[in-house]
Parts: structure tokens; sequence; C-alpha cells
């Protein structure tokens, strides 16, 4: 599915944690990695969504990419977290 955003969106949006006063990160996750984009799906707090319609279709596309794969990056990072462990 194609994103109407342009990659300019995808950079955080100044100003954002000044007026809102609390720590804000905006960012267009379509152009991220699957990992990313559905553990932000799953952990993060959508604040604002400019069209219902693609936003759905494109968590629903994401979503079930994401969990096809996800037991695969939790595997990995426990190997990761392992490895690192023994290295101490």
């Amino acid at each position: 599915m194609q994103s109407r955003c342009s990659p300019r969106c995808a950079r955080p949006q100044r100003g954002s944690s000044q007026e809102l006063r609390v720590e804000v990160d905006l960012r267009n996750v379509a152009f991220a990695p699957l990992e990313l984009n559905g553990r932000v799906l799953e952990q993060g707090v959508r604040i604002y969504c400019g069209d219902e319609i693609e936003r759905v279709e494109l968590e629903r596309n994401l979503l079930a990419r994401y969990h096809d794969y996800k037991r695969m990056f939790e595997a990995f990072h426990d190997t990761r977290l392992a490895a690192w462990a023994k290295r101490k």
C-alpha cells in the first residue's frame, strides 16, 4: 500500500514537546522497518490521525505482517541479549 505522506513528514515535528509540556516524538511510521512499526502500533499512543480509512488499512496490513514475524524478532533479541550477557 502506498502512503500519501511524503518522506518529509516522517521527520519529527518540532515544537510539539514545548506546546504539550511532555516529551513527544511524532513520526510517520509508514516508512519504518516492520519490527518498529509493529511495536509502535502495539505499544505506542496515537495522538493524531488525518485519514481514518488509510490508518485502518495501514495498521491492518502492518500488524498482519508483524505478527507473522513477531516470534522471530523476539527470538533474535533473546539470542542477542544472551550473547551480550555472556560477554559480561
